[in-house]
This record gives C-alpha cells, structure tokens and sequence, in this order.
C-alpha cells in the first residue's frame, strides 16, 4: 500500500484523509507539497528511500479532492 504524507497546507486543500500506514518498506512512502508559480497551483511528489520526485503543474481546486487518483494515474 502506498503512503502519501502531505504538508499542511495541501492537508488544508485536500479531502485525503492521511492513513497511518506501519509498513516497514520505505518504498512505498511518499512526501507531497504544494507550491505556487505563475499564479497556478502546482503538487510536488517525492519518494522516501529513492528521492524519486515528479511535479504536476496547475493542478485546480477539483483535482485536490481526489489526490490518491491523480497521483496513481501520474505515477504509473
């Protein structure tokens, strides 16, 4: 199962519900923050153990409510 642990403030503009997960692999464990540039929300994805990190650019307001199936389908 994967793990996302968010910031704050994208905590605030999601409707993710964060699961306290106690897997042992870090593989499986993400990081996400949001940031602005250019006047556009964009969601940054970081993995624990390989730093493996990607960016989604001007994400809005709808896309925060599902952010589990926004991050499988960009993940893949």
């Amino acid at each position: 199962m994967i793990t996302i642990a968010l910031t704050k403030k994208l905590f605030e503009l999601s409707a993710l519900v964060e699961e306290q997960d106690d897997a042992e692999d870090e593989l499986y464990k993400w990081h996400a923050n949001v940031f602005r540039m250019s006047n556009k929300s964009n969601v940054i994805f970081m993995n624990n153990q390989t730093r493996y990190s990607f960016i989604l650019f001007g994400v809005k307001k709808v896309h925060f409510r599902n952010i589990n199936q926004l991050f499988r389908q960009f993940s893949n």
